[in-house]
Protein backbone atom coordinates (compact mmCIF):
# COMPACT_ATOMS: atom_id res chain seq x y z
CA UNK A 1 0.00 0.00 0.00
CA UNK A 2 1.03 3.60 -0.70
CA UNK A 3 1.39 6.29 1.28
CA UNK A 4 1.33 9.52 0.13
CA UNK A 5 2.96 12.62 2.47
CA UNK A 6 2.62 16.24 1.66
CA UNK A 7 0.96 19.61 2.52
CA UNK A 8 -3.23 19.37 3.41
CA UNK A 9 -4.34 22.69 2.90
CA UNK A 10 -7.56 24.08 4.67
CA UNK A 11 -10.37 26.40 2.81
CA UNK A 12 -10.27 29.64 5.11
CA UNK A 13 -14.02 29.27 4.39
CA UNK A 14 -16.26 26.55 3.97
CA UNK A 15 -19.67 26.63 2.62
CA UNK A 16 -22.26 24.43 2.64
CA UNK A 17 -25.62 24.04 0.54
CA UNK A 18 -29.01 21.83 1.23
CA UNK A 19 -29.70 20.86 -2.29
CA UNK A 20 -32.24 18.07 -3.12
CA UNK A 21 -32.42 16.92 0.73
CA UNK A 22 -28.53 16.81 0.82
CA UNK A 23 -25.65 18.62 2.07
CA UNK A 24 -23.30 19.87 -0.81
CA UNK A 25 -20.00 21.70 -0.54
CA UNK A 26 -18.15 24.10 -2.14
CA UNK A 27 -14.12 22.86 -1.82
CA UNK A 28 -11.22 22.04 -4.15
CA UNK A 29 -11.03 21.11 -7.33
CA UNK A 30 -12.83 17.87 -8.52
CA UNK A 31 -13.35 17.15 -5.24
CA UNK A 32 -15.69 19.45 -4.64
CA UNK A 33 -17.27 18.93 -1.37
CA UNK A 34 -13.34 18.29 -0.08
CA UNK A 35 -12.63 20.74 2.70
CA UNK A 36 -9.43 20.15 2.10
CA UNK A 37 -6.78 19.09 -0.58
CA UNK A 38 -3.54 17.48 -0.08
CA UNK A 39 -0.58 18.65 -2.60
CA UNK A 40 1.78 15.87 -3.06
CA UNK A 41 5.24 15.93 -1.77
CA UNK A 42 6.22 12.21 -2.12
CA UNK A 43 4.75 8.69 -2.73
CA UNK A 44 6.20 5.59 0.12
CA UNK A 45 5.75 2.27 0.15
CA UNK A 46 4.43 2.14 3.88
CA UNK A 47 1.70 1.24 5.57
CA UNK A 48 0.04 3.38 7.77
CA UNK A 49 -2.61 1.85 10.37
CA UNK A 50 -4.99 4.61 11.55
CA UNK A 51 -4.66 5.08 15.50
CA UNK A 52 -7.78 3.07 17.37
CA UNK A 53 -9.42 6.12 18.55
CA UNK A 54 -10.15 7.06 15.28
CA UNK A 55 -13.75 7.64 14.73
CA UNK A 56 -15.60 6.05 11.40
CA UNK A 57 -15.54 7.74 8.20
CA UNK A 58 -19.45 8.26 7.24
CA UNK A 59 -20.18 7.10 3.90
CA UNK A 60 -22.86 8.09 1.58
CA UNK A 61 -25.60 6.09 2.96
CA UNK A 62 -24.80 7.83 6.54
CA UNK A 63 -24.71 11.16 4.77
CA UNK A 64 -27.02 13.97 7.11
CA UNK A 65 -30.17 14.67 5.10
CA UNK A 66 -31.26 18.49 5.08
CA UNK A 67 -34.07 20.11 4.54
CA UNK A 68 -34.20 23.04 1.79
CA UNK A 69 -35.07 26.33 2.03
CA UNK A 70 -38.28 27.51 1.15
CA UNK A 71 -38.73 29.05 -1.84
CA UNK A 72 -40.76 31.24 -0.82
CA UNK A 73 -38.83 32.92 1.76
CA UNK A 74 -35.55 32.99 -0.31
CA UNK A 75 -38.03 35.00 -2.91
CA UNK A 76 -38.93 37.25 0.07
CA UNK A 77 -35.09 38.00 1.02
CA UNK A 78 -33.86 38.80 -2.42
CA UNK A 79 -32.74 42.53 -2.09
CA UNK A 80 -31.82 42.72 -5.78
CA UNK A 81 -32.84 42.43 -9.45
CA UNK A 82 -29.50 39.66 -9.71
CA UNK A 83 -30.10 38.03 -6.62
CA UNK A 84 -33.99 37.45 -7.58
CA UNK A 85 -32.55 35.94 -11.06
CA UNK A 86 -30.18 33.75 -9.79
CA UNK A 87 -32.56 31.93 -6.91
CA UNK A 88 -35.33 32.02 -10.04
CA UNK A 89 -37.81 34.00 -8.39
CA UNK A 90 -39.91 35.38 -11.71
CA UNK A 91 -42.53 37.38 -9.56
CA UNK A 92 -39.41 39.27 -7.42
CA UNK A 93 -37.74 39.84 -10.36
CA UNK A 94 -40.52 41.68 -11.82
CA UNK A 95 -41.10 43.48 -9.52
CA UNK A 96 -37.46 44.78 -9.29
CA UNK A 97 -38.14 45.71 -12.84
CA UNK A 98 -41.29 47.50 -12.02
CA UNK A 99 -39.42 49.86 -9.80
CA UNK A 100 -35.83 50.17 -11.03
CA UNK A 101 -36.03 48.70 -14.53
CA UNK A 102 -33.13 46.13 -15.99
CA UNK A 103 -29.83 46.23 -14.97
CA UNK A 104 -27.90 47.85 -17.81
CA UNK A 105 -26.91 51.05 -18.32
CA UNK A 106 -25.93 52.75 -22.03
CA UNK A 107 -26.08 48.93 -23.66
CA UNK A 108 -23.76 47.24 -20.76
CA UNK A 109 -24.26 43.84 -20.07
CA UNK A 110 -27.07 42.61 -17.45
CA UNK A 111 -26.01 40.37 -15.22
CA UNK A 112 -29.42 39.18 -14.37
CA UNK A 113 -29.98 38.31 -18.07
CA UNK A 114 -26.26 36.49 -17.82
CA UNK A 115 -27.15 34.44 -14.65
CA UNK A 116 -30.94 33.17 -16.13
CA UNK A 117 -28.95 32.19 -19.62
CA UNK A 118 -26.15 30.29 -17.95
CA UNK A 119 -29.04 28.26 -15.58
CA UNK A 120 -30.86 27.91 -18.49
CA UNK A 121 -33.95 29.81 -16.98
CA UNK A 122 -35.99 30.21 -20.24
CA UNK A 123 -38.90 31.87 -18.69
CA UNK A 124 -36.70 34.79 -16.84
CA UNK A 125 -34.36 34.95 -19.76
CA UNK A 126 -37.86 35.96 -22.00
CA UNK A 127 -38.92 37.90 -19.05
CA UNK A 128 -35.20 39.95 -18.76
CA UNK A 129 -35.19 40.19 -22.94
CA UNK A 130 -38.42 42.31 -23.00
CA UNK A 131 -37.38 44.66 -20.47
CA UNK A 132 -34.59 45.74 -22.45
CA UNK A 133 -32.17 43.51 -21.45
CA UNK A 134 -29.50 43.99 -24.33
CA UNK A 135 -28.56 40.69 -26.31
CA UNK A 136 -25.81 41.99 -27.99
CA UNK A 137 -23.98 44.22 -25.05
CA UNK A 138 -21.16 46.37 -25.08
CA UNK A 139 -18.23 45.38 -24.42
CA UNK A 140 -19.20 42.07 -22.16
CA UNK A 141 -16.98 39.61 -20.53
CA UNK A 142 -18.91 37.20 -22.66
CA UNK A 143 -21.99 37.56 -24.58
CA UNK A 144 -24.87 36.40 -23.59
CA UNK A 145 -24.98 34.06 -26.91
CA UNK A 146 -21.51 32.83 -25.80
CA UNK A 147 -22.70 31.83 -21.89
CA UNK A 148 -25.53 30.03 -23.19
CA UNK A 149 -23.21 28.22 -25.71
CA UNK A 150 -20.80 27.19 -22.98
CA UNK A 151 -23.55 26.59 -20.87
CA UNK A 152 -25.18 24.07 -23.88
CA UNK A 153 -28.52 25.96 -23.14
CA UNK A 154 -30.18 25.45 -25.90
CA UNK A 155 -33.97 27.24 -25.02
CA UNK A 156 -31.86 30.00 -24.14
CA UNK A 157 -29.48 30.15 -27.03
CA UNK A 158 -32.57 29.82 -29.42
CA UNK A 159 -34.73 32.58 -27.42
CA UNK A 160 -31.54 35.00 -27.54
CA UNK A 161 -30.61 34.69 -31.35
CA UNK A 162 -34.62 35.04 -32.04
CA UNK A 163 -34.16 38.18 -30.14
CA UNK A 164 -31.23 39.34 -32.51
CA UNK A 165 -27.89 38.04 -31.13
CA UNK A 166 -25.15 38.15 -33.47
CA UNK A 167 -24.42 34.62 -34.27
CA UNK A 168 -20.94 35.53 -35.70
CA UNK A 169 -19.60 37.96 -33.56
CA UNK A 170 -15.73 37.48 -32.72
CA UNK A 171 -13.43 37.07 -29.86
CA UNK A 172 -10.10 38.79 -29.09
CA UNK A 173 -8.93 36.13 -31.25
CA UNK A 174 -10.92 36.65 -34.28
CA UNK A 175 -13.13 33.53 -33.45
CA UNK A 176 -16.93 33.21 -34.02
CA UNK A 177 -18.68 31.52 -31.60
CA UNK A 178 -18.74 28.77 -34.12
CA UNK A 179 -14.98 28.88 -34.40
CA UNK A 180 -13.93 28.43 -31.01
CA UNK A 181 -14.63 25.44 -30.69
CA UNK A 182 -17.73 24.03 -29.18
CA UNK A 183 -18.03 20.40 -27.92
CA UNK A 184 -21.71 19.74 -28.26
CA UNK A 185 -23.30 18.93 -31.68
CA UNK A 186 -26.34 20.67 -30.81
CA UNK A 187 -24.71 23.73 -30.05
CA UNK A 188 -23.30 23.99 -33.78
CA UNK A 189 -26.35 22.71 -35.07
CA UNK A 190 -28.23 25.54 -33.68
CA UNK A 191 -25.66 28.20 -34.48
CA UNK A 192 -25.69 27.14 -38.27
CA UNK A 193 -29.06 26.71 -38.45
CA UNK A 194 -29.15 30.64 -37.38
CA UNK A 195 -26.45 31.29 -40.71
CA UNK A 196 -23.28 30.95 -38.64
CA UNK A 197 -20.52 30.88 -41.51
CA UNK A 198 -19.06 27.29 -41.50
CA UNK A 199 -15.71 28.28 -42.78
CA UNK A 200 -15.27 31.28 -40.64
CA UNK A 201 -11.36 31.50 -39.82
CA UNK A 202 -9.92 32.94 -36.97
CA UNK A 203 -6.85 34.69 -36.07
CA UNK A 204 -4.57 31.85 -37.09
CA UNK A 205 -6.62 31.19 -40.32
CA UNK A 206 -8.10 28.14 -38.66
CA UNK A 207 -11.91 27.40 -38.96
CA UNK A 208 -14.34 25.14 -36.70
CA UNK A 209 -13.51 22.13 -38.69
CA UNK A 210 -9.75 21.70 -38.40
CA UNK A 211 -10.27 22.57 -34.68
CA UNK A 212 -12.47 19.55 -34.41
CA UNK A 213 -10.77 17.68 -36.25
CA UNK A 214 -7.38 18.52 -33.95
CA UNK A 215 -9.58 17.34 -31.06
CA UNK A 216 -11.17 14.32 -32.27
CA UNK A 217 -14.88 15.56 -31.95
CA UNK A 218 -16.27 13.72 -34.71
CA UNK A 219 -19.59 14.08 -34.04
CA UNK A 220 -19.22 18.20 -34.64
CA UNK A 221 -17.40 17.34 -37.27
CA UNK A 222 -19.74 15.56 -39.07
CA UNK A 223 -22.50 18.19 -38.43
CA UNK A 224 -19.75 20.71 -40.11
CA UNK A 225 -19.13 18.68 -42.77
CA UNK A 226 -22.89 18.34 -43.18
CA UNK A 227 -23.42 22.01 -43.41
CA UNK A 228 -20.89 21.87 -46.37
CA UNK A 229 -17.33 22.97 -44.38
CA UNK A 230 -14.85 22.90 -46.92
CA UNK A 231 -12.55 20.15 -46.23
CA UNK A 232 -9.48 21.35 -47.99
CA UNK A 233 -9.03 25.10 -46.97
CA UNK A 234 -5.91 25.55 -45.24
CA UNK A 235 -4.51 28.05 -42.16
CA UNK A 236 -1.25 30.27 -42.39
CA UNK A 237 0.47 27.17 -41.51
CA UNK A 238 -0.48 26.18 -44.93
CA UNK A 239 -2.50 23.52 -42.72
CA UNK A 240 -6.01 21.58 -43.72
CA UNK A 241 -8.71 20.13 -41.41
CA UNK A 242 -6.64 16.30 -42.58
CA UNK A 243 -3.55 17.79 -41.30
CA UNK A 244 -4.69 18.44 -37.69
CA UNK A 245 -6.17 15.68 -37.72
CA UNK A 246 -3.20 13.71 -38.59
CA UNK A 247 -0.98 15.73 -36.10
CA UNK A 248 -3.08 14.36 -33.61
CA UNK A 249 -4.27 11.12 -31.39
CA UNK A 250 -7.25 10.27 -33.46
CA UNK A 251 -7.06 8.31 -36.19
CA UNK A 252 -11.04 8.16 -36.63
CA UNK A 253 -10.77 11.72 -37.39
CA UNK A 254 -8.39 11.06 -40.59
CA UNK A 255 -10.39 8.50 -41.46
CA UNK A 256 -13.98 10.32 -41.12
CA UNK A 257 -12.04 13.54 -43.34
CA UNK A 258 -10.95 10.81 -46.09
CA UNK A 259 -14.26 9.55 -46.61
CA UNK A 260 -15.68 12.54 -47.18
CA UNK A 261 -13.39 13.95 -49.70
CA UNK A 262 -10.37 15.65 -48.11
CA UNK A 263 -7.05 15.38 -50.10
CA UNK A 264 -4.36 13.54 -48.73
CA UNK A 265 -1.73 14.93 -50.54
CA UNK A 266 -1.91 18.32 -49.65
CA UNK A 267 0.84 20.06 -48.49
CA UNK A 268 1.95 22.90 -45.62
CA UNK A 269 4.07 25.65 -45.34
CA UNK A 270 7.14 23.22 -44.70
CA UNK A 271 6.20 21.09 -47.49
CA UNK A 272 4.67 18.26 -44.91
CA UNK A 273 2.09 15.78 -45.76
CA UNK A 274 -0.86 14.54 -43.44
CA UNK A 275 1.28 11.20 -43.73
CA UNK A 276 4.18 13.29 -42.60
CA UNK A 277 2.46 14.62 -39.91
CA UNK A 278 0.84 11.81 -38.53
CA UNK A 279 4.15 10.12 -38.78
CA UNK A 280 5.66 12.88 -36.38
CA UNK A 281 3.08 12.80 -33.94
CA UNK A 282 3.56 8.91 -34.05
CA UNK A 283 -0.31 8.64 -35.05
CA UNK A 284 0.29 4.91 -36.65
CA UNK A 285 -3.34 4.45 -37.14
CA UNK A 286 -3.52 7.38 -39.37
CA UNK A 287 -0.19 6.73 -40.64
CA UNK A 288 -1.42 3.33 -42.26
CA UNK A 289 -4.90 4.66 -43.41
CA UNK A 290 -2.82 7.54 -45.01
CA UNK A 291 -0.09 5.26 -46.56
CA UNK A 292 -3.10 3.58 -48.15
CA UNK A 293 -4.53 6.59 -49.52
CA UNK A 294 -1.33 8.45 -51.30
CA UNK A 295 -0.11 4.84 -52.39
CA UNK A 296 -3.27 4.29 -54.60
CA UNK A 297 -3.40 8.27 -55.45
CA UNK A 298 0.44 7.63 -57.05
CA UNK A 299 2.05 10.07 -54.77
CA UNK A 300 4.92 10.27 -52.71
Amino acid sequence: MATFVGVLRMRSKYEVFCVHGRYVGIGFGHLSSAAAVLEVESVRNVELTPRPDTPPIKTADTAQLCTPPDPAILCAKADSLLRAASIGCIDRVREFLAKTGIDSKNGSESLALRVAVKTGDDPMVKVLLNAGAPVNPVDPTRSPLAEAASARQIGAMKLLLAAGAKVDSVDHDGATLLGQGTVDPRVAEVLLEAGAQVDAADANGETALMKASASGFEKIMKVLIEHHADLNLKDKQGRTALMHAAASPYSLAVALLLENGADPNARDNRGKTALDLAEESNNMEAFVELSLVTKRSGAR
